[in-house]
């Protein structure tokens, strides 16, 4: 049986994607991204209310182990990429826009861009200690990525 720390490293790192070799946080995204098509049948009040929990739950176990560990912001820690990730295919839609492969990629670039240059407010959030400080960044970088693709589907609709 595994011990609470290793249960811990097994969760926020997102089943270890966060392990990976080279771009962990990418690839936890596009690991979302693929998910988000069989999620995306919930509807959408089943999914904020699947997100929101997460959030909490994940805000949580992130700071239950960077307290353990003592570290800020580990790079395998990529639950926080997964869920920002949802939260822009989530403000996306669930209708016709969030089944479009092509607005479904431009959210994954969009956040990809917003969670690795940090734009304001982005980096002043990544300060806040603990677990909300991890997960905030990556909440408000899938917000913008979310709210910029949405007027795009909307634009192009």
């Amino acid at each position: 049986m595994p011990n609470r720390q290793s249960l811990l490293r097994l969760l926020v790192s997102g089943f270890y994607l966060g392990y990976a070799p080279a771009a962990p946080g990418t690839i936890a995204s596009l690991f979302a991204l693929l998910a988000w098509f069989a999620l995306v049948k919930l509807g959408f009040w089943l999914l904020l209310g699947l997100v929101l929990f997460l959030f909490v739950l994940a805000s949580y176990l992130c700071h239950l182990r960077v307290s353990a560990t003592g570290e800020k912001d580990p790079g395998y820690i990529v639950i926080d990429e997964i869920l920002g990730m949802w939260i822009a295919l989530l403000i996306l839609g669930t209708g016709n826009q969030a089944d479009s492969f092509y607005f479904v990629l431009i959210a994954f670039l969009f956040f990809r861009i917003f969670d690795i240059w940090k734009i304001f407010p982005l980096k002043s959030i990544e300060k806040i200690r603990g677990g909300m400080g991890i997960m905030l960044d990556d909440a408000v970088a899938g917000i913008y990525a979310g709210v910029i693709t949405r007027l795009i589907a909307m634009v192009l609709a």
